[in-house]
C-alpha cells in the first residue's frame, strides 16, 4: 500500500492559540461566593496522605499563606464555578442540581478534575485548562512571544507543548543581523531555564514537551540531547517521524534533510542511521520518544484549521494505545477501567486504538 506524502513544511496554516491566562475580557470572572456552603453529604472520606496533598497544593491562602478553605469547601468552589456553564441553556432552573451533581462525583472521588481547575475554579484567575500547545516560528519576535505565554501558563498551573521544526538551523544564515543563527536547541534552552525560574514560586512546578521533525538539519543533536543529564530538565522530548522516513528506513535508503527557512535540501543521511541513534538514546536515557506526525494528521478531526505539530507534555498516547495490556489499572478508576477492558464492540470510539503508524508501509 502506498504511503501517504509527508506534510510540507512552510505550508500548513498554524492557528495562533488563544490564552484565556490573563485576557480578562476574553473570559468574564465568576467568583464562587463566599456565603456558599458546602452540602452536608456525602461526606467526604480522603486519606491522611490526601489531605496533605490538598493542604500542600489546592486549598485556597489568604495574602500570609494561610489555608482558607476546607477540603469540602474546594470541592464546593469548583462545582458552583463548572455549574455556570449551564447558564448558557435554557433550563438556567437545573444549576442548583447540576452543582450538586459535581459536588457529589468529586465528594465520592468518582471524578477529580485537572488541577488547574481544583487550584483556579471559582477564583479571580480563572484559569482551568491543563494542556497547552504554543506556536515557535523562525523569527526572535514569535519565540519571546511563546516564552512570555509559557511563563504565564505555567504560572495558572498548565504545561506547553513545542515544536521547532519551523526554526532555522544552527549556524544558517540570519539576514537581519549578517550574523548566523544559533538554532532550535539554543531557544529550548530559554525555554527550560524560564520554567526552572517560574517553578520556584508557584505549586505545582511547568512542564515542556519539545519537538523536532525528523527531517530537520539539527536532528542528530537533538536526539543526544538528552545525554547530558543536566539538559533540558524541564522537557519531554519526541521526534517528529513523518511516513517518508518510516518508507525510508523499511527500504534501507537516505532520505532528505529540509532546512525550513528556504525549504531546500540540505544533506541526505542513512535512515538506518537516524533510527539506530533514536534507539540508543532512548535506551540510554529514555528519550526522545516518537510522534507519528503523518498518521496523526489523518486523524486530525480540523484539518481546515492546518496541520498538528506538536503535542501537549502529558503523552503522545495513553498507555491503551500502546499495550493490550494498560499499565498500572489498579491505580485507575474501576468504571474506567472496566470500559477500557469492553468488548471492541461497545468501546466508544475515543477508546479504539489509533491505526499502526507501520500499516501503510512495505516491508
Amino acid at each position: 500500500m502506498q504511503a501517504a506524502p509527508s506534510l510540507p513544511h512552510r505550508q500548513a496554516v498554524r492557528l495562533l492559540p488563544v490564552y484565556p491566562v490573563y485576557n480578562d475580557s476574553a473570559m468574564p470572572v465568576r467568583m464562587t461566593p463566599t456565603s456558599s456552603r458546602p452540602p452536608l453529604s456525602p461526606r467526604l472520606r480522603l486519606s491522611a496522605h490526601a489531605k496533605i496533598v490538598l493542604r500542600r497544593c489546592y486549598l485556597a491562602k489568604n495574602a500570609v499563606g494561610m489555608i482558607v478553605e476546607t477540603p469540602a469547601q474546594l470541592f464546593w468552589r469548583v462545582a458552583t464555578d463548572i455549574a455556570q456553564a449551564e447558564r448558557l441553556y435554557p433550563a438556567a432552573g437545573w444549576l442548583p442540581h447540576a452543582a450538586q451533581r459535581w459536588y457529589d462525583c468529586m465528594a465520592r472521588l468518582d471524578f477529580l478534575p485537572n488541577s488547574p481547575t481544583l487550584m483556579n475554579a471559582g477564583r479571580r484567575l480563572q484559569q482551568l485548562s491543563a494542556c497547552f500547545v504554543l506556536p515557535v516560528e523562525d523569527s526572535l519576535a514569535s519565540v519571546y512571544d511563546s516564552l512570555k505565554h509559557q511563563a504565564l501558563i505555567h504560572q495558572s498551573g498548565g504545561g506547553t507543548g513545542l515544536s521547532f521544526s519551523h526554526v532555522r538551523p544552527h549556524n544558517d544564515r540570519a539576514a537581519s543581523s549578517s550574523g548566523v543563527a544559533s538554532g532550535p536547541i539554543s531557544f529550548m534552552r530559554l525555554f527550560n531555564l524560564s520554567t526552572d525560574v517560574i517553578k520556584q514560586g508557584v505549586t505545582r512546578r511547568g512542564v515542556n514537551m519539545g519537538i523536532l521533525r525528523i527531517d530537520h538539519p539539527d536532528i542528530l543533536d537533538f536526539i543526544a540531547l538528552k545525554q547530558t543529564p543536566t539538559e533540558m530538565t524541564n522537557f519531554n522530548l519526541s521526534v517528529g517521524i513523518t511516513d517518508s522516513f518510516m518508507q525510508a528506513l523499511a527500504r534501507r535508503r537516505t532520505y532528505a534533510l529540509i532546512n525550513p527557512h528556504t525549504n531546500k535540501q540540505t544533506r541526505r543521511l542513512p535512515a538506518q542511521l537516524i533510527f539506530d541513534r533514536l534507539v540508543e538514546a532512548a535506551w540510554a536515557s529514555g528519550e526522545p520518544g516518537l510522534v507519528f506526525l503523518d498518521t496523526i494528521n489523518r486523524a486530525n478531526p480540523t484539518p481546515r484549521f492546518g496541520a498538528i505539530e506538536s503535542t501537549n507534555p502529558c503523552g503522545e498516547q495513553p498507555p491503551w494505545l500502546l499495550s493490550p495490556l494498560p499499565s498500572a489499572p489498579s491505580t485507575w478508576p474501576t468504571s474506567l477501567h472496566d470500559r477500557l477492558h469492553a468488548p471492541a464492540s461497545t468501546s466508544p470510539d475515543w477508546l479504539k486504538p489509533f491505526p499502526s503508524p507501520y500499516a501503510s508501509l512495505t516491508m
